[in-house]
């Protein structure tokens, strides 16, 4: 089976398993739903969450090889490996926390430490690991000519 092929495969069915347990998993509290008029925004919310849940799921699959082969140290692969499929993944989870959790205070914080906060963690694992690549790129791409010169103008 052709390697696209395959990440289609997993990005469906992950996101298809995704959208149809959500309600499953996470059930609303009694009384809490939302006004008939706003159901089909939920409901595309549902399929943006449970795509991207797909696609990391995707990632996670078949993703870290590509990563270890971009020039970078093992710990910036996996920086960067687990910030960006956790930004991917996260949103399914939240999404259902949110619901189950109604309007309950100690369930809000957690939620914003719980998914908030390692988002934040994640991104800027992920710009480190991006920063990293386009460092060792650009040093790649360098003629060694304008390296000896540019250590010369440093150490003027």
């Amino acid at each position: 089976m052709n390697s696209n092929l395959k990440v289609a495969v997993v990005i469906v069915v992950a996101s298809a398993a995704a959208f149809a347990s959500s309600m499953l998993l996470w059930p609303a509290p009694p009384g809490f739903a939302p006004p008939p008029s706003l159901v089909p925004f939920f409901i595309g919310l549902g399929i943006a969450e449970s795509v991207s849940f797909g696609l990391g799921v995707a990632f996670l699959i078949f993703g870290f090889r590509l990563v270890q082969q971009t020039g970078v140290g093992t710990l910036t692969a996996w920086s960067g490996y687990v910030g960006i499929a956790w930004s991917l993944v996260n949103w399914w989870a939240h999404d259902g926390f949110h619901r189950v959790t109604g309007l309950s205070f100690d369930g809000l914080i957690r939620i914003e430490y719980g998914f908030h906060v390692t988002l934040i963690v994640g991104g800027a694992l992920a710009a480190y690991f991006f920063l990293s690549v386009a460092r060792a790129t650009s040093r790649a791409a360098r003629p060694a000519s304008e390296d000896r010169r540019l250590v010369l103008e440093e150490s003027a």
